[in-house]
């Protein structure tokens, strides 16, 4: 059942330097994303902060509005 594959070792000894280069293009490939979801972070932090502000200012025209109505 078992079947013999014949091992060319020149190919896969060759194929080590192929192999090294995936290696480092997948780490730098890993802090690219880091630096993209630390930018993401960032923009999202920004876009709530600047949504409450909107929020208060609304709040405080509304309650200024009511104060002079009454």
């Amino acid at each position: 059942p078992f079947k013999r594959v014949a091992v060319d070792l020149i190919a896969r000894f060759a194929q080590i330097d192929s192999i090294q280069a995936v290696v480092e293009q997948s780490k730098h490939i890993g802090v690219e994303r880091t630096a993209k979801k630390l930018k993401w972070d960032a923009q999202k932090v920004a876009a709530a902060n600047a949504a409450l502000e909107f929020q208060e200012t609304c709040t405080e025209w509304q309650l200024q509005l009511w104060l002079l109505c009454n």
